[in-house]
């Protein structure tokens, strides 16, 4: 999600001065400008990172991978006019699906992919905390889900340990019985206890590290909690979890209008 921007930052900054000067004299001089990644590899995935498991692991190997890249990387990015674009948005937002423990799940959970994302950013010269905290930006979950997939996005889940740590893997299919993982009875379980953990991170605002304003679900296929997309809900049935959009009914309804 960000090679564009680490890519072609200067091309953003024109943008949000564009719709920035065409909205400024309209009804909706309001609007925000912001931009979003992935919750790790910030830059698009711009350089080879090893695949490993840990989350301690990856910064370690992150860091050692940008050291020993690190000419080469200023060599081929524009890294002032990059800051300049996470400077000049005034959202910032994540896409969250980051590997969470099949047992013992919690609020602090869903903390650890912003810690990720800052620790990246930084080495690009991006204090993420500081202008959520201090720089009065917006910060949201631009995408959150749970999908209950298999690795070939085919099959519900072999396990749950392989749906805790994959949670991007899910099956965009028209619902069916036969691929629904949620008909597993510990799968459904899971999903809602880390949707419950998911809402109390958010009730508490994020913190107390972080500030997050907002979270958009993932809404199709077995990600589809809430049954929003056509193809989530056929005779068969539907992937969703009434008990959860009850949950997220209520948390919204605490959002100031």
């Amino acid at each position: 999600m960000g090679r564009s921007i680490f890519r072609h930052p200067a091309s953003y900054l024109r943008l949000m001065a564009k719709y920035r000067g065409s909205l400024a004299d309209s009804k909706a001089n309001h609007v925000k400008m912001g931009v979003a990644l992935h919750w790790n590899k910030v830059c698009g995935d711009c350089f080879d990172m090893p695949h490993v498991t840990s989350h301690q692991l990856y910064n370690s190997t992150y860091h050692q991978v940008w050291e020993a890249r690190h000419d080469q990387i200023e060599k081929q990015f524009d890294i002032p006019m990059i800051r300049r674009v996470f400077q000049t948005a005034d959202v910032l937002g994540i896409s969250h699906y980051a590997p969470a423990p099949s047992t013992g799940l919690s609020a602090g959970v869903f903390a650890m992919p912003i810690d990720t994302t800052a620790y990246e950013l930084a080495h690009w010269g991006v204090d993420l905390k500081g202008l959520i905290t201090k720089g009065g930006k917006d910060f949201l979950f631009s995408e959150v889900g749970l999908g209950g997939g298999d690795p070939g996005d085919e099959r519900p889940a072999t396990s749950l340990a392989e749906l805790a740590t994959n949670p991007l893997n899910g099956i965009w299919a028209v619902y069916n019985v036969a691929q629904d993982p949620w008909r597993n009875h510990n799968f459904k379980a899971y999903r809602r206890q880390w949707f419950k953990s998911l809402m109390a991170f958010l009730y508490g605002g994020g913190g107390p590290r972080y500030k997050v304003d907002a979270a958009f679900i993932w809404s199709v296929g077995t990600f589809d909690v809430a049954a929003i997309h056509p193809i989530s809900t056929s005779r068969e049935g539907t992937y969703a979890d009434w008990e959860v959009v009850k949950w997220m009914r209520w948390l919204s309804s605490k959002v100031p209008t």
